[in-house]
């Protein structure tokens, strides 16, 4: 008998402890900053609101700014696919696309997947294709 109780005991606190992870309803709507090292090491402020995304860069190497990369405000729509998934695409309503930003929507866009979530942050990693060629970045998103 108390054989099946702890075994009960610990599904249930194994669920529980998975359920928590999988929570990405906090990650939907505000204001986050995210962080990725991967293919460069960036910062940028993210705001959502319903199924829009403004991204502001913070922080970011001078030679990918030297570059010619694009450092104004990017803006997107999100289509959520289930709890934790979703795919950004670039809205041409706001502003001009650039080549990249067209590129990437003509593939199907960026496909963002939550893994992880501790607390305020949530590690992701995000998918696109540009000409055939995939993209992975991962990082981690803090609410504010």
């Amino acid at each position: 008998m108390q054989r099946n109780l702890l075994i009960i005991l610990s599904f249930f606190l194994s669920f529980t402890l998975f359920s928590q992870n999988l929570d990405c309803e906090n990650f939907r709507e505000g204001e986050f900053i995210i962080q990725s090292n991967n293919p460069v090491p960036l910062e940028y402020k993210v705001t959502r609101t319903g199924m829009n995304q403004i991204e502001e860069i913070i922080k970011i190497p001078q030679e990918i700014i030297d570059s010619g990369f694009l450092v104004q405000p990017g803006y997107g729509i999100i289509n959520w696919i289930d709890d934790c998934t979703y795919i950004l695409m670039y809205d041409p309503s706001i502003r001009p696309l650039t080549e990249t930003e067209k590129m990437v929507n003509e593939s199907g866009g960026v496909t963002v997947n939550i893994v992880n979530i501790e607390s305020t942050c949530c590690n992701f990693k995000s998918v696109s294709s540009i000409n055939g060629e995939e993209y992975v970045i991962e990082g981690v998103m803090c609410k504010l």
